[in-house]
């Protein structure tokens, strides 16, 4: 920049040295135009903006003082807590400007946001930023920070309960004001790097800390928007000169419009937060009206704006994205340049709205919620403004006594007061009509309906209304569908695997309000064959399925008549078949005891009545680790390279080769001395009649000294056989088979079932559709561990058994029901409030494993007894045997009911 140049800048801020003298500009040369309200007006104005502001933000700040016991009853209740208040004060500084100051605002982006700036049909923005981001803007006016907290209201999710500004020191002592902005937790700083360095380095550990609760997304961490002003302060004349002075000085370009960012916080904050964050959000902005050379601080003051009536014509913004991978973060002077050339580049965007009274126009500022056509211009207009008329309370909704009324059908009604605290002082009135104790459910909605906010952040799942509260609390039977389930705040609970204990747990977890994360090792459901056919227990899998409200759903897609057994000799001689024979199990609650359903289906069953996102796919587990600092909380890290910190509670049931199980014991599973011949045959009703009367409705099994086969039809209208025979574990690889081979089945049959009747050989050579060898492996009966706080295990990753005792799955869900109860008990008791999450998780993990090991040994010892009974020489006598002794005993009951 040339001398003359910077003098031409200096002269008209020199001439209009005092706000009396820029106020009392004539409408031509203010950019605000005339002065709108005379100075009794103003006066008026001036009380009301008072009275409004004042007992706003002293409501706000009475409602965060009267939240603190949250922080030592619920970190994470208490962190969401303060977020509603953020939001509240958020709404508070728009209203001032809507009512006060109303101005246009006009947006752009260049193609890295395209589709995330999009006008709404009743021509409101809305933006659709990530939720961890951090915000870099140039500084022109003190009401910057306003319009992008206003920004941060229009996003969606609304993230203006977790917007983070840096502030000078001196804020923090201004009363009321001052204090409500520590509870925000916003970062102060003194301008001493020596003393600002540690205090921003714990601010900023805060926010990438790893918590569950209503905030937490996936990743465990809270929402964040953290606004940087990376120039420290507003562009002023005394500013320019000082940044002309700085460029000389160094040897580097000076800036035109803006003044040089400093880049030491800006470079320490990105490296402490670059592993949370994905993006930095870059804001370009200009005040419509200001003349070149001059600063919109001079012309824009509060008194202009708020009581002369006299605010920007226009806010104009332009945004860009950067992805902090692309960010130079391992060098402070390849940052430093990095951050001047973005810099340059906002001088350079400055430089054509002065010229042409426009930024740059985008693709990024569509409308795509727009029915009726396209914009015609590359920007949005709207204005600073609410969606709703939510001025009337929002900062003052604890501190006022409400009375709230739900109808929950019947004419019953429930009375609340909410006064300093979440929902306390209930009355239920006309208890008749309802099953239900509605005290514990209806204190979950009460705190529900004040995070409102926040739940309509997560995505996961409906803002509470009145009419969603009532159908939750009327109904009387447990919800099976998402749309039922409401997320509490809690300790962060990660289960390992998505077969059913894992599923189970998760759908009773999130019944109860309770958040949990799955990560399966698997890329999607639909990666690999999920096995056969299960039949699920009246007592164990289908009361699990009962108390996670799945049990109707189980019953449509079950096959009451796959309980049909045929035995058979190694001979042909079939010893039982209940296909000739009328339906004569138990009935249970008007169904079948012990229906069969295929795995695959009970697994999508529990899949699709999860929350969207429980799952995450493709997370394969390379290791876990206690955490260093925090003990009973622990790490895990995943084979795509990412890790999960901080777990609460870690669930293991992922299966017999657990990652989690060596964190409990040493026993691993050994080769039960079976290895069994998986072979399918599909659509076995067209392409093989024979085979698909041959074996029936349900089951086929043969029992004989060292071998079995074993037959199960599934519900895709598939049969799978298992050719089993008791070996060494080397078996597989050496006993001469080649098991890729055409002749594999023949080889098989003729070397260990040529002696079977020929009905049997054929049930091996015709199901020819696939073979894979298997081998039974299991876990030690009787095997224990001591407790350990945070972690702890589910089915087959607690106990792997064998198969020949039909308990595995129901075992396993079993596990699961007990697992969640005891967690959803600790959460529920009274002392438990009073107690840590950990600790309470620690006695849930003691109670469950101590009913879980029990009945794991008794289970363990029945599939053992199981195993030698079937691969013995008259195992197919007893096995029919059995069903026969049971048959006789229910003919017998029944004959007796009819006399």
């Amino acid at each position: 920049m040339d001398s003359n140049t910077h003098k031409q800048r200096k002269k008209p801020v020199a001439e209009a040295a005092t706000a009396t003298e820029l106020d009392a500009r004539t409408p031509e040369e203010h950019p605000g135009g005339a002065i709108k309200h005379g100075g009794a007006v103003q006066v008026v104005r001036m009380l009301l903006f008072i009275i409004y502001f004042f007992s706003a933000c002293c409501s706000i700040c009475a409602t965060q003082v009267l939240g603190v016991p949250l922080y030592w009853i619920n970190r994470d209740l208490y962190y969401s807590y303060i977020a509603l208040t953020k939001q509240s004060f958020g709404i508070v500084v728009t209203t001032l400007t809507q009512w006060w100051a109303p101005t246009l605002v006009r947006v752009s982006g260049d193609a890295s946001v395209a589709g995330e700036l999009k006008k709404t049909p009743d021509g409101r923005i809305e933006c659709h930023f990530p939720d961890r981001v951090v915000l870099i803007a140039n500084h022109q006016l003190y009401s910057d920070w306003l319009y992008m907290w206003w920004i941060s209201y229009t996003n969606q999710p609304q993230m203006h309960g977790h917007i983070f500004i840096i502030l000078r020191e001196n804020l923090k002592h201004i009363p009321i004001i001052g204090w409500g902005m520590r509870f925000y937790g916003f970062i102060f700083m003194s301008r001493k790097w020596a003393m600002d360095q540690p205090r921003l380095a714990y601010r900023l550990r805060k926010l990438k800390e790893v918590h569950a609760g209503p905030l937490s997304g996936s990743s465990g961490l809270d929402p964040m928007w953290l606004l940087l002003f990376p120039e420290g302060t507003n562009a002023s004349d005394n500013g320019r000169i000082k940044s002309a002075k700085w460029a000389e000085k160094v040897g580097i370009k000076d800036m035109e419009h803006t003044l040089l960012p400093r880049s030491t916080g800006s470079f320490f904050c990105l490296n402490e937060l670059k592993d949370t964050v994905d993006y930095v959000y870059d804001c370009t902005l200009a005040y419509e009206g200001v003349p070149r050379g001059q600063f919109g601080q001079d012309l824009f003051t509060l008194r202009s704006m708020y009581l002369q009536g006299r605010p920007p014509p226009s806010v104009n913004m332009y945004w860009r994205k950067f992805a902090i991978k692309d960010i130079p973060l391992d060098d402070h002077d390849t940052f430093d340049l990095w951050l001047r050339e973005r810099w340059y580049e906002k001088d350079a965007f400055i430089e054509q709205y002065l010229t042409t009274g426009r930024f740059p126009g985008s693709k990024a500022a569509t409308n795509g919620l727009v029915t009726n056509g396209a914009l015609k211009e590359s920007f949005i207009e709207t204005e600073v403004k609410l969606k709703h008329c939510e001025f009337t309370g929002e900062g003052m909704v604890v501190t006022l006594e409400i009375d709230i009324k739900y109808p929950f059908g019947l004419g019953e009604e429930v009375g609340f007061g909410i006064e300093g605290r979440m929902a306390s002082a209930f009355e239920k009135k006309n208890t008749s009509h309802s099953k239900q104790e509605p005290r514990d459910v209806f204190a979950r909605l009460c705190v529900l309906a004040l995070l409102n906010k926040e739940l309509e952040y997560l995505g996961k799942a409906p803002v509470p209304t009145a009419e969603t509260l009532t159908i939750y609390y009327a109904r009387t039977s447990t919800p099976t569908h998402q749309s039922d389930i409401f997320i509490m705040p809690g300790p962060k609970i990660a289960i390992i695997g998505a077969g059913p204990a894992g599923l189970t747990l998760a759908r009773l977890l999130q019944q109860s309000s309770i958040p949990c994360t799955i990560y399966e090792a698997e890329s999607s459901r639909n990666n690999r064959n999920q096995g056969g056919t299960l039949d699920l227990h009246p007592r164990a899998g289908q009361l699990a399925l009962k108390e996670a409200g799945l049990l109707s759903e189980f019953h449509k897609h079950s096959r009451p008549e796959g309980e049909a057994s045929k035995i058979a000799k190694f001979d042909g001689n079939i010893l039982w078949d209940d296909n000739v024979l009328p339906p004569w199990r138990p009935v249970e609650e008007g169904k079948q005891e012990r229906p069969e359903i295929d795995r695959v289906v009970l697994r999508d069953m529990l899949i699709d009545s999860l929350l969207p996102d429980t799952i995450k796919w493709g997370k394969k587990v390379l290791g876990v680790a206690e955490d260093e600092k925090t003990k009973g909380k622990f790490n895990i890290s995943f084979a795509d390279g990412s890790m999960e910190m901080g777990i609460d509670l870690l669930v293991g049931a992922d299966g017999a080769w657990s990652k989690i199980r060596p964190l409990l014991t040493t026993e691993k599973p050994f080769y039960s001395s079976i290895t069994a011949i998986e072979l399918w045959s599909l659509d076995v009703d067209k392409k093989n009649p024979w085979l698909s009367k041959y074996v029936g409705q349900g089951s086929l099994f043969m029992f004989d000294e060292g071998r079995a086969i074993m037959c199960q039809r599934q519900g895709s209208g598939a049969i799978r056989a298992y050719a089993a025979v008791r070996k060494p574990e080397t078996w597989v690889n050496d006993c001469g088979i080649d098991w890729t081979a055409p002749d594999a089945r023949e080889r098989l049959v003729k070397e260990y079932f040529n002696d079977c009747s020929e009905d049997l050989r054929r049930v091996i050579l015709e199901s020819t559709d696939e073979l894979i060898p298997r081998q039974c492996w299991m876990m030690p009966v009787g095997v224990k561990w001591e407790s350990r706080p945070g972690v702890t295990l589910l089915g087959d990753a607690a106990h792997l058994m064998t198969p020949f005792a039909g308990v595995g799955v129901n075992v396993a869900m079993a596990d699961a029901l007990d697992l969640a109860k005891a967690i959803v008990a600790r959460k529920d008791s009274m002392v438990a409030k009073f107690v840590s999450d950990s600790k309470n998780i620690a006695l849930a993990i003691e109670q469950y494993e101590k009913s879980m090991l029990e009945r794991a040994e008794q289970s363990a010892a029945k599939t053992m007894h199981g195993l030698e009974g079937h691969f013995s020489a008259t195992g197919s006598e007893e096995r029919a045997g059995k069903i026969r002794k049971g048959y006789n005993m229910i003919m017998a009951k029944k004959a007796e009911q009819g006399k």
